[in-house]
């Protein structure tokens, strides 16, 4: 293997990288059919998921590690992010053979470590939704629509319940799951089809919003208009959401009488 960092990062890129959906991506002014409810994942989707990480990333930049953002994490978030998630290994001994792997030194990630461990926990505790997330949440749930929420990171029913806490959107939404809530193997279309089932959806009527392409195409199989905001390089959905506060605007009009009617 080459002992350019760059270059390995890339090769195992490659192998994380999930193929890319076949869904032409469209700026719509709303969806083409009324909607009852939707179904949001949570992280980079409600909030921003990358202080930390973006953080990292410039200490390296320092130390001479030189990548790109969404390279360098999507080999994270295939090789350790889930093992650390699932209980499997401990944070910082994932993130220490992460940064070997990279091709830095024992001191170098000693000094990462050092440096990274109280700035890790604060911006654990202070994640911020993204603008105009609350407001619109508040609108959709105002207009009688069901807001559900279905993570593809398997925060424990705590974890979850803090972090939405943390948000204050913890009330806005009649059902929440996470993939913690099944077997680590189960496929997200399963995932997403009983959440559906238990919270008593109609997949041609709910909506999924989220940023990755596996989620999304999972979604799109079970029948669900996909939205994508804030989505991976790769990811491909039937809209796109530039920014939050648009999508009330996106719900059809009939949609509310509908609702209200029934």
């Amino acid at each position: 293997m080459s002992n350019d960092p760059a270059l390995r990062i890339h090769s195992s890129f490659l192998r994380c990288v999930s193929a890319p959906g076949t869904t032409t991506v469209r700026l719509p002014e709303s969806l083409t059919s009324p909607v009852d409810a939707l179904v949001f994942d949570l992280d980079g989707v409600l909030y921003d998921h990358t202080t930390w990480q973006r953080w990292l990333l410039q200490l390296l930049g320092k130390l001479g590690l030189h990548t790109n953002y969404t390279l360098f994490f999507r080999v994270w978030d295939c090789d350790y992010a889930q093992q650390v998630a699932w209980g499997n290994l401990p944070y910082w001994t994932a993130m220490r053979s992460f940064l070997l792997a990279t091709g830095l030194s024992s001191g170098q990630v000693d000094e990462v470590e050092a440096a990274g461990r109280s700035r890790f926990s604060a911006a654990e505790q202070r994640i911020r939704p993204f603008p105009n997330v609350r407001s619109s949440l508040r609108q959709l749930s105002l207009r009688g629509l069901k807001l559900n929420l279905v993570t593809a990171f398997p925060w424990t029913r705590q974890q979850l319940t803090d972090r939405l806490g943390r948000l204050e959107i913890v009330n806005l939404f009649s059902y929440t799951a996470s993939a913690r809530d099944w077997p680590q193997t189960t496929p997200a279309k399963q995932r997403l089809a009983e959440s559906l089932d238990a919270a008593g959806l109609d997949s041609a009527r709910t909506a999924y919003v989220g940023r990755l392409n596996g989620e999304l195409q999972a979604a799109a199989q079970l029948g669900m208009p996909t939205i994508a905001f804030n989505q991976e390089p790769d990811a491909s959905a039937d809209f796109q959401l530039e920014q939050f506060d648009t999508l009330p605007h996106m719900i059809p009009s009939d949609t509310v009488r509908l609702l209200a009617a029934g």
